[in-house]
């Protein structure tokens, strides 16, 4: 039985890409050895800035997750991110695997502390300018001078209006601020230091109307009369009270 023309055919154009597959899977399986197992493109560095925390982070990393000599194509970069976030000083995380420098580059960005509030069991922590509370894991002298937020009730619900507030309130205003009380119905008091202005006590009140409030502060401030007051009761922003009254 001879082979039909067309078939022929078939059979020989098969058999001439069959060269072209084989060296593409061995390109392939060269370029796996190479970004995975090769020490050509392994750790030669690992750099870790953490914002002064990096006695804290580099166990956390090295050398479970990442040490020199790791191929840089097996550092999980997803695994070492929510690894360290789960950390709740941590802000921000970057890493980089620079494959020509062989270099793993890993930048943790931290949550800046502008207050600080005991919790129920004595524990300190502390409030970024997001409002978000956070641990720190290593105690900072700096820390000392933070304003200290108090609570009549160390609740969820007042732990929430004190982060609300620092969250939304004017800079200024949180810029030169040395205390922060919560009352029971989350009402907020502040003592705080603006230009013109050493000691301010400010009666906030509530969560509601934020941005007036912002903007009453800012024209009792501005006015005359108002040069020596030491008090501002802003919990009916529409009806302010300043004291003392020349």
């Amino acid at each position: 039985m001879t082979r039909s023309p067309k078939r022929g055919q078939r059979d020989k154009k098969r058999n001439s890409h069959t060269p072209v597959i084989a060296l593409i899977i061995f390109l392939v399986g060269l370029l796996v050895y190479l970004l995975g197992w090769s020490p050509l493109l392994s750790i030669r560095t690992i750099e870790i800035s953490a914002g002064g925390f990096e006695s804290v982070v580099t166990p956390l990393v090295v050398p479970n997750k990442a040490h020199i000599g790791l191929p840089l194509a097996r550092v999980s970069v997803s695994r070492i991110s929510r690894d360290l976030l789960r950390e709740d000083w941590v802000r921000s995380i970057n890493i980089d695997r620079r494959w020509l420098a062989r270099d793993l580059k890993i930048v943790i960005e931290p949550r800046i502390p502008i207050a600080q509030f005991s919790e129920t069991d004595g524990a300190t922590k502390f409030f970024d300018h997001t409002g978000i509370s956070f641990s720190l894991p290593i105690k900072r002298a700096s820390n000392v001078q933070l304003p200290v937020v108090t609570f009549d009730s160390s609740t969820q619900n007042s732990r929430g209006s004190a982060a609300f507030f620092l969250a939304h309130a004017p800079s200024n205003l949180i810029a030169g601020m040395s205390a922060l009380h919560i009352d029971r119905a989350g009402r907020v008091t502040l003592r705080t230091k603006i230009h013109g202005f050493p000691a301010l006590l400010i009666k906030w009140g509530d969560e509601v109307d934020t941005a007036l409030k912002a903007r009453v502060i800012d024209k009792l401030l501005g006015m005359a009369e108002n040069k020596k007051i030491l008090t501002i009761d802003l919990s009916n922003p529409l009806a302010p009270i300043v004291s003392p009254v020349k």
